[in-house]
C-alpha cells in the first residue's frame, strides 16, 4: 500500500546472512571515519589562519545537502546504520564554514545567519514540520546540490592547477566512505533515490579525487611554516 511505499524497505530477509553481515561492518567503518571526517581540514584552515584554494560555495552546498539527506534518510525510517555519518558530518561542516570564515576575515552576523538557518531548516524537515513531499522534493533535485558541492572545487583546482589547501586526507575519507555507502545502500536499502544521489556523489567526488593525481597541492607559506 502508500505506507509501504513511502516507507524504506529493506532486502534484509532475502540476503545471505554474510552480505548483511559484511553490510554492518562496513557501515561500521564508515561512522568510525566519519568521527575524524573534517577535523583535519578545520585543523589546516586554522593553523595556517587562511582557506586559501577552498570553495566557500563547496561548503555551504555540502552542508545543505548533508541536512536534506539526513531529514530525508529520518522520514523514510532508513536502517540508522545506513546513515548515522551524515548528522556527525553535518556538525563539522557546520564548523568547518565557522572557521573558514574566520580564517578569511567575514565571520559576521550574516554567516552565523546562514548557520542558524541551516540547523532550523534540517530540524522542521527531520522532525516533519515540513511536509514530508517537500523533503523528499528538495531530496530528488539533490543531485543539483551534489554539483553545486564538488563543481566549483574541481572548477578552481583546473583554473589553478592546483589543490590548494584541500586536503588529500578528507578527501580520501569521503571518496572511501561514498565508495562503502553505494554498497550498504545497495545491500540494504531499496529506495532509487538513495542510490541515484550516493552514486552521482560517488562519481564527482571521484572528479575530485583525480585532481590530486594531476595537481600538486599548494605549498605551505613562509609566515605559515614558521
Amino acid at each position: 500500500g502508500a505506507e509501504g511505499v513511502w516507507h524504506g524497505t529493506t532486502f534484509a530477509m532475502a540476503l545471505p546472512l554474510s552480505g548483511l553481515i559484511v553490510s554492518k561492518v562496513l557501515s561500521a567503518g564508515v561512522i568510525a571515519g566519519s568521527l575524524l571526517g573534517k577535523l583535519p581540514q578545520v585543523h589546516a584552515i586554522y593553523r595556517a589562519r587562511s582557506a586559501d584554494g577552498l570553495s566557500t560555495l563547496s561548503i555551504w552546498a555540502e552542508a545543505a545537502s548533508l541536512g536534506i539527506q539526513f531529514a530525508y534518510n529520518v522520514i523514510r525510517l532508513t536502517p540508522l546504520s545506513t546513515y548515522l555519518e551524515v548528522p556527525i558530518l553535518f556538525a563539522q561542516l557546520i564548523l568547518l564554514t565557522i572557521v573558514a570564515a574566520w580564517a578569511d576575515g567575514y565571520l559576521d552576523s550574516r554567516v552565523w545567519s546562514g548557520v542558524a538557518a541551516l540547523v532550523v531548516g534540517t530540524l522542521v524537515m527531520a522532525l516533519g514540520i515540513v511536509p514530508a513531499f517537500v523533503t523528499a522534493w528538495l531530496y530528488a533535485a539533490n543531485a543539483v546540490f551534489g554539483i553545486a558541492i564538488c563543481a566549483p572545487q574541481v572548477v578552481m583546482n583546473w583554473r589553478s592547477r592546483s589543490t590548494g589547501r584541500l586536503s588529500l586526507v578528507v578527501s580520501a575519507m569521503t571518496f572511501g566512505g561514498l565508495t562503502t555507502r553505494l554498497f550498504t545502500t545497495c545491500v540494504e536499502v531499496q529506495d532509487p533515490a538513495l542510490l541515484l544521489s550516493v552514486g552521482l556523489n560517488w562519481l564527482l567526488m571521484a572528479m575530485l579525487m583525480s585532481q590530486f593525481l594531476l595537481f600538486p597541492p599548494a605549498m605551505p607559506s613562509q609566515e605559515t611554516a614558521d
